[in-house]
């Protein structure tokens, strides 16, 4: 049966999972650098990490056996606290809560040096960006001007401005994707309108431009996507038709959705939508390229509309991560390679699986149950594949071996 590879899947952060393979790898357990040395071993540490999440502004957030806390990059035990959760650090500040079960969840933020700088009283929270952060005020809180609504916090959790919504993402390009009365739209960093909550989906902004989508690209009778594109003004740039295509042979697995939601915000709904291929990949525009589709195929264009010149078309096409994109053929077996904006650099599909390039580098498998190795822009092996269980490089380090399972959100 074949699979249906949709054109968009919501404003979503991508977060590659561990991978499971055969019984025998490499016997390397941890984090390694680029040069394969094992840097952080979790059997080594002050206490042992049950857990670990990646590497994000030079922690890595842990389960311990007491409670939750970091590891510096050098794997030395920054802090641990009587935590339910921590998440990983973005602009200086990581969200974590406490309570013993999802109902009793409360938010707030510490800095890198494990002290609260936000107190725990909100039902959620999302990751700081351009200073300021998306918390949901808990329902029970009868001080708050509107139980159980988003709205945004500054750094010493002082309101941002007094707007609320029903849901809220964070900032980018100094707009921010929110929904009211169960519409999408776009507010600017004085929560004014820019693009108003009249869509199904608001993505992520990049290159200055609003990607703003009426069909969710998911479901059965809702999958054609017309898409807006808007200046950070609100004028309507272009508009575009996305259709979902048939892929018969697509099953990557690294691309895959891990999106951080707290509490309530998780649903079923949300289990369903993580298919084995990304749920990052939509018509947003990422480092300054944006997904295009011609007939069947995919390909990339410019903020101005234009195709990159030389990028081709493909049965299927990710978006861009450290200047270079997965592409993918659906022939045969299907298999996955890359390039770079222009074409020039082509790494031809071989990969049975690939991740997003980070560091430098991507994360490959050559053939369905073979190791992981990571490979540079030019389709050389760094790191010959010999891992068992591997992660994606982040921050500078990447987790291999049995460690490398996916971090728990309560």
């Amino acid at each position: 049966m074949d699979k249906r590879l949709f054109a968009g899947f919501g404003a979503l952060a991508l977060v590659s999972l561990a991978l499971s393979s055969c019984s025998q790898g490499a016997m390397t357990d941890g984090f390694i650098d680029k040069n394969g040395q094992l840097v952080v071993d979790p059997n080594k540490t002050t206490e042992k990490p049950l857990v670990m999440g990646n590497y994000s502004e030079g922690f890595v957030p842990a389960k311990f056996a007491n409670g939750f806390g970091c590891l510096d990059k050098n794997g030395g035990l920054a802090f641990v606290k009587p935590f339910r959760y921590i998440a990983p650090f973005s602009n200086g500040m990581a969200a974590y809560c406490v309570g013993k079960t999802a109902e009793e969840e409360l938010w707030g933020y510490i800095n890198n040096v494990g002290d609260t700088v936000v107190e725990p009283t909100y039902g959620a929270a999302g990751q700081f960006s351009e200073g300021v952060a998306p918390v949901r005020t808990h329902k029970d809180d009868k001080g708050a001007k509107f139980p159980g609504k988003w709205t945004y916090i500054d750094k010493t959790g002082k309101p941002a401005f007094d707007k609320y919504f029903d849901q809220a993402e964070p900032f980018s390009d100094g707009l921010a994707a929110v929904k009211e009365k169960g519409k999408m739209g776009c507010i600017d960093k004085t929560g004014k309108y820019v693009v108003p909550p009249s869509y199904d989906i608001v993505y992520p902004v990049n290159a200055g431009i609003i990607v703003a989508a009426q069909g969710d690209g998911l479901s059965e009778d809702n999958r054609d996507q017309y898409i807006d594109y808007f200046d950070p003004s609100g004028h309507q740039l272009a508009h575009r038709l996305m259709s979902p295509v048939p892929l018969k042979n697509l099953r990557n697995r690294l691309w895959i959705r891990n999106e951080f939601k707290t509490g309530a915000d998780k649903s079923e709904a949300d289990a369903k939508v993580s298919r084995p291929l990304s749920t990052d990949v939509s018509p947003a525009f990422r480092e300054g390229f944006a997904i295009m589709q011609d007939g069947k195929k995919f390909g990339f264009m410019t903020p101005k509309f234009e195709r990159v010149p030389y990028s081709g078309f493909y049965d299927y096409v990710f978006p861009f991560s450290d200047g270079m994109a997965a592409v993918y053929d659906d022939n045969g077996t299907g298999k996955i390679g890359f390039i770079d904006s222009k074409h020039v650099q082509v790494i031809q599909p071989k990969y049975w699986d690939a991740a997003p390039f980070s560091s430098g580098v991507a994360l490959v498998q050559e053939f369905k149950g073979g190791m992981y190795g990571y490979i540079d822009k030019t389709g050389r092996y760094v790191l010959a594949p010999k891992y068992l269980t591997a992660r994606p490089f982040k921050d500078e380090r990447a987790l291999v071996g049995k460690s490398a399972i996916e971090m728990p959100v309560p």
